[in-house]
């Protein structure tokens, strides 16, 4: 939702409209990840928002909570955009061209018989789109 409200033709915060929603959402999303950074403060982890929580430049200065939120929400959407769109081409690419959806539903340990049968991909050239 906050990715359809940059499209909103009546900009201003008025219910039901499409700005207003993703004010809404852009709310819930920065509350989200308000309460995971807190969580997080102080705390070992490995994941990018633990890592986030306690890393320091040469100085010994931390993100602040609010950039922590602001970069979260952006991979967020960054992750989902990148996710769909590949989802998206592949899906493309297996209905157009036969040969690639048998390839692929192939079992990565499938039998040495189908294993050199077929073929292998050194371009993407001849794929139709």
């Amino acid at each position: 939702m906050t990715t359809r409200a940059g499209n909103a033709i009546i900009r201003t915060s008025v219910p039901p409209f499409t700005w207003w929603r993703g004010l809404k959402a852009r709310e819930y999303l920065e509350n989200y990840f308000e309460q995971r950074v807190k969580e997080r403060r102080g705390k070992d982890g490995s994941d990018l928002l633990s890592v986030l929580c306690q890393s320091e430049d040469e100085d010994g200065n931390k993100f602040s909570d609010e950039d922590i939120v602001n970069h979260m929400i952006f991979l967020m959407m960054a992750a989902h955009d990148t996710s769909t769109s590949t989802a998206t081409t592949m899906s493309h690419y297996l209905a157009a061209n036969p040969e690639c959806r048998s390839a692929a539903a192939m079992s990565p340990t499938g039998s040495a018989t189908a294993r050199s049968t077929s073929r292998r991909w050194t371009s993407w050239n001849h794929l139709t789109w």
